[in-house]
Formats: C-alpha cells, sequence, structure tokens
C-alpha cells in the first residue's frame, strides 16, 4: 500500500516542485479508511544516466531525507525516466531499504501499489531471478517484476499484459497497479479488487513529458484517472 510518481522526460527545473508536492505523501497522501495515516516504511528514487539506471533506496522516511532526495532529484535532471516511491508495508517488519521500491533488474525499474497476497506461488514460474541469492527473502512486489521479466521475449508490452492477466486470475490481489521504466520507455497499469478510490493511478502530460501518479500532487496539470484494468505506454 504505497504512493508512486514517474515522470518521463524529467526536467529538475520543471518537475521539481511536482516531486517536493509529492514527498509530502509521506505524510498527507491517502490510505484505506481504518488504515494509520503516512507512507514512511521507505522509500526510493530511479533515473538514467547515460542510459544505465541508478538507483537510490532508503528504510527511512522520505521526510527524513529530503537533503538526500533533493540532491538525487537535481543528479536526474534530463533523465529520459524518472521513478520515485514512498512504502507502506503491508509485510509486518519489513521496512528494510532492501524491500524499498523502485527494484532494479537488466536496466528496468519497477514500483507498485497492491499486496498480491499468494505471491509465493508465482516462484515456480519465475524463469529469471530463481538463483538470485535473496530471492527467499523477496516479498511480493520483486516477484512480480521477475515474473514480468521471464516473459520478456515476448516484447516488454506483450510481457506486462501477459504477466497482469495471469496473476489478475489466479491470484489473490488487492491492486496490480504498476509503473516499469525503462532509458526509452515509462509504461503504467492499473488493476484493482477492492477500494479504488485508494488504488488509484492518474495521468497527466503534454508533448514534452508525461507524469504517471497515485493521486494528484499538482493543481496546474489535467489530471486523468487510468480506468480498470487499462495499459499505458508512453
Amino acid at each position: 500500500m504505497c504512493r508512486m510518481i514517474a515522470i518521463k522526460n524529467y526536467r529538475c527545473r520543471q518537475h521539481g516542485e511536482l516531486l517536493e508536492n509529492f514527498s509530502l505523501l509521506a505524510e498527507k497522501g491517502k490510505v484505506p479508511e481504518g488504515a494509520a495515516p503516512g507512507h514512511n516504511d521507505g522509500w526510493g528514487i530511479g533515473y538514467y544516466r547515460a542510459g544505465r539506471a541508478a538507483l537510490h533506496k532508503s528504510a527511512a522516511s522520505i521526510l527524513q531525507e529530503k537533503d538526500i532526495f533533493r540532491r538525487l532529484m537535481t543528479d536526474a535532471d534530463g533523465s529520459p525516466t524518472l521513478l520515485v516511491h514512498l512504502r507502506k508495508s503491508a509485510w509486518p517488519h519489513t521496512s528494510t531499504a532492501a524491500n524499498a521500491h523502485p527494484f532494479l533488474y537488466d536496466n528496468f525499474m519497477f514500483a507498485h501499489n497492491g499486496t498480491i497476497r499468494n505471491y509465493k506461488a508465482l516462484l515456480p514460474l519465475l524463469k529469471i531471478g530463481k538463483k538470485h541469492p535473496e530471492i527467499k527473502r523477496a516479498l511480493d512486489t520483486e516477484i512480480f517484476f521477475y515474473f514480468i521479466l521471464s516473459h520478456i521475449g515476448l516484447g516488454i508490452e506483450a510481457a506486462l499484459k501477459r504477466s497482469a492477466k495471469y496473476i489478475s486470475r489466479e491470484s489473490s490481489f488487492s491492486s496490480l497497479n504498476f509503473v516499469l521504466a525503462s532509458d526509452k520507455g515509462l509504461f503504467a497499469y492499473r488493476q484493482y479488487s477492492l477500494n479504488p478510490s485508494y488504488y488509484s493511478l492518474y495521468h497527466a502530460g503534454n508533448a514534452k513529458s508525461h507524469i504517471i501518479c497515485s493521486e494528484p500532487v499538482g493543481d496546474s496539470l489535467s489530471w486523468k484517472m487510468l480506468r480498470r484494468g487499462s495499459f499505458l505506454a508512453l
């Protein structure tokens, strides 16, 4: 249960205020009814420099590390895609940097909002990640990511759609909302089984840049909610 934002064609001068607004969701972002406030169980930022992914993840709240966040916002200037995630853990005692999003594999970055309850059933189906030394401690989002990349030979869009369709049919989940980024593109998907007002995903953009976010964070943008089951390739 998290908040995430992704920006295509990131420019610090243009998008800095937007990211500052997003960071405040660590304290003020929507949570499910009855849940404790805040998204403070870790944070992460990923972007690209000279075509290669750069990733920073922390077990702390982004609000405790705003200086680090602002430095990385500047360092990311000019990245073709940028991804930031604020974690609200559904799994007890897992607030570690390793479990913070985004996850990185083979220059792809991935973040997710929701819970896949029976994610361990996906482990035998993985074609990558099985030999990862930490695989036994990996949680649902990381396994979901490996599952998608196990089908990457089909092409990225086909792999995303096939994986999401399979989990929608075979798994118990609250939401499969995700963003996947590469140095060449940005992909988003929205699917939920409950609480659509919380498991939201919005898009705003123009010819110069596109933004995907769990909830609107800028009044000057025209935000449109992605429909349930919709897939967006940018």
